[in-house]
Parts: structure tokens; sequence; C-alpha cells
């Protein structure tokens, strides 16, 4: 799978249950729930997501990111189209447990199992998840952080040493009306991060059937 839709997502997105040794404060714990409650709250009420996004690649390396621009659809509560059109065409649609999938500008669709794609589940499953403010499933494998409350921004710092190995933290931005992501910042182990800005999004529309 390209690297471009693979840093995309890691996207996407878990949070995490603490362990008993690393337990917060009270106050930081009441903080920390009263902030959930209000994306799950936010969340229940969201259908539909479509919007565009830009997603700059920085390297230690380079001097000036990389930038690629794409658009994505989701619609509660497993179907998801993500696709990057510049600099190259590229993308893949989550429909259930079908999955199709293309590259270049025919658009030509390939069927495949998503049994069988393990990194395009994790992009798609991360997906549902936050946009579903699942923090059961999301819990499973982040320790998380509320960074701050206006807007809310979380931390996501992963428990497991394969991931860290190449994932230091995740970081979340919500909307000011908390019930989507619009920025997701993945810093790398290395030094080296990617930041997805989230644009023009469009909540509970009618999405064509055939975006799917």
């Amino acid at each position: 799978m390209n690297r471009l839709i693979f840093v995309i997502l890691i996207l996407i997105i878990p949070f995490s249950a603490l362990c008993q040794e690393t337990q917060e404060p009270p106050a930081t714990e009441a903080i920390k729930a009263d902030v959930f409650s209000r994306i799950r709250q936010a969340a229940s009420t969201v259908r539909t997501l479509a919007g565009e996004f830009t997603q700059e690649k920085h390297l230690e390396m380079l001097e000036n990111a990389p930038v690629s621009k794409g658009r994505f659809f989701f619609q509660n509560p497993d179907r998801l189209r993500w696709e990057v059109y510049e600099p190259a065409a590229m993308g893949f649609i989550v429909d259930g447990d079908k999955g199709k999938r293309w590259k270049g500008q025919s658009g030509a669709r390939q069927s495949f199992d998503l049994k069988k794609e393990p990194v395009i589940k994790i992009i798609s499953d991360q997906v549902f998840a936050w946009a579903r403010a699942d923090f059961e499933r999301l819990g499973a494998g982040y320790d998380i952080t509320v960074m701050g409350e206006g807007p809310v921004t979380l931390k996501l710092v992963p428990l497991s040493a394969t991931e860290k190995k190449y994932l230091e933290y995740i970081k979340l931005v919500f909307s000011p009306e908390d019930d989507y992501v619009i920025a997701i910042e993945v810093h790398e182990s290395g030094g080296d991060y990617t930041l997805i800005t989230f644009v023009g999004m469009a909540v509970n529309t009618l999405l064509q059937e055939d975006a799917f």
C-alpha cells in the first residue's frame, strides 16, 4: 500500500485507557471525562461527513514540506471513501467488509477483501472510531491526555512497543462544536511529522450512492 495512504492513516485515531501505574489526578480525570462526554454527545448526531483535506509531510531533510490534497466521505456506521487527487490520484473505499481501491487517472477500481488488507483495515477502523467517538475501541492502544479544551485538543501516545518504533504520538484538534476532527498531526519517532488539515467540512449532508 502506498506510504502516503499508510501515513494518512494512522489517521486517524485511537484514544486510550490509562494503566493503573500512570493514573492521573482526579481533577485531570474529571476534565477528561467531561471532554469525552462532550465529544460523544456531538458525534452521536453525525450521520455523514464530507470534506477536503491537505496533507503536509514535514521531513527534517527537506526545507519545504511536500503537500498532497484529497477528499473524503464518511457514512455512519462503516462506509468510507478516502482519496488523494494531487499530486497523484489514488484512493480506496470501504463499505462494511467489502473494499475497492484505485490508482491513476483512469479510476479503474479493484475489489479486495478487507481482511486481507491490514493497512487499509487499520486506517478505516480508526476513522470509524474517532468519527463515532468509540472510546472503548480507541482506548485499546493509546494513552490520551487533554492538551486543550477550546478547541478540544487531544494527544495520543501509543502503548504498543511495536507501534512506538515508528510513532511518537498523534495530536487531534476538534471543531468548535466537538463533532469532528479538523486537524491531525502524526509525529514519527524519528522527528518527522505529517499534518492533515480538513476544510470545507459538511455534516449530515446527503451523499451520492456512487460515492461508495
